[in-house]
C-alpha cells in the first residue's frame, strides 16, 4: 500500500508490515494441548447444574411446537443423551 503523505511503499499483510515479516520476534502462537474440549457424556460433566439445565431444555420445549430430543440437544450444544435425560426428567 503506497502511503500517500509519505511517499513510502510499505505493503501491508494483515496488519504487519513486509519489513517486519522477517522479524525473529514475531511467531505464531502454538496450540497449547488438545485445542478443542471433549465433549460432556453426563450432566455432571458439564460443570453446570442439573436445575438450570432443566430450565433450559424446558424453555426450548415451550418456544418450539415441533420440538424433539435432537433438537433440543443441537440448541442446547449437549450430546443427544444428556437431553434425553433432561426431557425424561421433565416428563415425570
Amino acid at each position: 500500500m503506497r502511503d500517500v503523505f509519505s511517499g513510502s511503499d510499505d505493503r501491508v499483510n494483515g496488519g504487519i508490515t513486509d519489513k517486519n515479516m522477517g522479524d525473529p520476534g514475531l511467531r505464531l502462537a502454538e496450540p497449547a494441548g488438545d485445542p478443542v474440549p471433549q465433549m460432556p457424556e453426563t450432566v455432571d460433566e458439564t460443570g453446570l447444574e442439573f436445575g438450570f439445565l432443566c430450565d433450559l431444555a424446558l424453555k426450548i420445549v415451550y418456544s418450539d411446537t415441533n420440538c424433539t430430543s435432537e433438537r433440543v440437544a443441537e440448541k442446547i450444544k449437549l450430546p443427544l443423551g444428556i437431553a434425553e435425560d433432561l426431557l425424561r426428567h421433565l416428563y415425570r
